[in-house]
């Protein structure tokens, strides 16, 4: 049989469209967790199966069910094929029924459409030129490519879907090398116009942001430049005794050849205390440690 079906269960309450969606998220909650169990060999997913929640579940917060179920949920979003077929009140026990149904046929459908299109989209990659542009593309197609496998691995006991499955892991051990090539070929330097910014905590910490985002740091031959500039005065302001100074920064990134920016973005960073002294000296403290997530944040955009 190629439909897999699950009903959920929530209590009715003043809000009857609250409780029928409720009840239909639960739904698609049992059905993800009846796909999950049959890959320990739980249930039989080759057959028709109707499970129903315990009618614990009435008395239960469909909040705290849904909530306890956020994961599960995003994982139903991920797959094609899961659709309610009704939604049924139960006015006696003040109940709320939906049945779910799954379509294994249209999922593995859906799933081989979608590896044939990351496949094609990785090989056309993988004939273009090293480019910061490329690496975020990469970085993109892999992100995809591991939720679609996710997504398949809960169909595993499905019949059909093993081979998929493989092919799947095969493209994102892939698509991961590329990425591991490619970061060998962003090398990154900065710009000694960053003027006073540059001192050296700045330049350690601007060093790590980019190690630790996984790319090279070259001071001979970098092909891009980091560039931290201030945008206007620090800005200073008195409150209940105490002085805050506030300075924006951009950060950019460019290429070194051409020197056209492909990065660009503002940051806010704050100092507060007692004296206007200690105040700049927290800012240029918030300014060392806070630069790393700052570039971090932005080459991953």
């Amino acid at each position: 049989n190629n439909h897999i079906y699950a009903v959920g269960v929530s209590p009715l309450t003043t809000s009857v469209a609250q409780s029928i969606n409720s009840a239909t998220a639960n739904s698609k909650t049992e059905l993800i967790s009846q796909l999950r169990a049959s890959i320990n060999g739980k249930t039989d997913t080759n057959s028709t199966v109707l499970v129903s929640k315990s009618l614990t579940l009435e008395t239960q917060s469909s909040r705290d069910f849904y909530n306890q179920s956020a994961s599960i949920q995003t994982e139903a979003k991920n797959i094609v094929g899961i659709s309610i077929l009704e939604t049924y009140i139960d006015k006696g026990s003040k109940t709320v029924y939906a049945l779910a149904d799954f379509d294994t046929v249209k999922a593995i459908y859906d799933i081989k459409i979608r590896y044939s299109e990351y496949n094609d989209e990785l090989k056309n990659l993988a004939m273009t030129p090293s480019t910061f542009v490329k690496q975020k593309k990469l970085r993109s197609i892999f992100s995809k490519i591991s939720e679609l496998k996710e997504s398949t691995y809960l169909l595993y006991s499905i019949d059909g879907i093993q081979g998929i499955y493989n092919n799947i892991v095969a493209l994102e051990r892939e698509s991961s090398r590329m990425i591991a090539v490619e970061k060998d070929e962003l090398s990154f330097f900065v710009d000694n116009q960053s003027g006073s910014y540059l001192n050296n905590a700045l330049f350690v910490n601007i060093r790590k942001s980019v190690v630790d985002a996984g790319f090279k740091w070259d001071n001979i031959s970098p092909k891009y430049i980091i560039n931290v500039s201030q945008l206007g005065s620090k800005e200073f302001s008195e409150f209940y005794g105490n002085t805050s100074v506030k300075a924006n920064l951009n950060v950019t990134v460019s290429e070194k050849e051409d020197k056209n920016p492909i990065l660009s973005q503002n940051f806010v960073f704050k100092g507060t205390a007692t004296t206007q002294d200690a105040a700049l000296s927290r800012l240029e403290s918030s300014i060392n440690n806070g630069i790393t997530d700052a570039i971090v944040e932005m080459l991953y955009q």
